[in-house]
């Protein structure tokens, strides 16, 4: 549940914003706009890498707690 819920703004957050821009400025900017996303995703990779492994690595930890605790 908890991976689908973290997906929904991957989806959204491309649509919102090619719909934005193309609304105000047009297609074209609808797709630079995009494709300047997506670059800098691409530049920005590792350190998006280090902050999703420290979270499941917390949310790791914290379940198996939960289980430990439930007895």
């Amino acid at each position: 549940m908890v991976a689908l819920l973290l997906l929904i703004p991957k989806m959204l957050l491309p649509m919102g914003v090619f719909a934005l821009a193309k609304y105000f400025f047009g297609i074209t900017t609808g797709v630079v706009s995009i494709a300047i996303i997506g670059l800098a995703g691409f530049l920005l990779r590792e350190k998006i890498f280090d902050i999703i492994v420290k979270h499941y690595k917390k949310e790791k930890y914290s379940t198996l707690d939960a289980f430990k605790n439930k007895e």
